[in-house]
């Protein structure tokens, strides 16, 4: 259950009141509740972000929108969003996951 405060308390602090979005990468929507962001279901069960096979990253969030979007991907292991300097080269791409909107966490229901 740490993982939602973190989660949650990590997308406000790299928003700085910017419109953001998080997501599953692979979903192409956002999340809908809080509990989304549980440690058990805020990941991939897909390929993983693994030295390997680069293929999908666990949960995403997207800020700002358009060309200056800034993505981030979730890290299970340190409870935090760390910043993607090349999303490109990822076989599915991180652009579209989700549509970052002002006051997202709002549009969250808890379950």
């Amino acid at each position: 259950m740490a993982a939602v405060p973190a989660a949650t308390a990590q997308a406000l602090y790299l928003s700085s009141g910017e419109p953001f979005c998080i997501a599953i990468h692979g979903d192409e929507k956002s999340i809908s509740s809080f509990a989304a962001l549980r440690g058990l279901s805020f990941y991939t069960n897909r390929s993983g972000f693994k030295d390997a096979d680069r293929w999908y990253f666990h949960g995403l969030l997207l800020v700002g929108n358009g060309k200056d979007m800034r993505p981030y991907n979730w890290s299970p292991q340190r409870l935090r969003f760390d910043y993607l300097a090349d999303p490109d080269r990822m076989l599915v791409g991180v652009q579209s996951a989700c549509v970052p909107k002002v006051a997202f966490l709002r549009s969250l229901s808890l379950f």
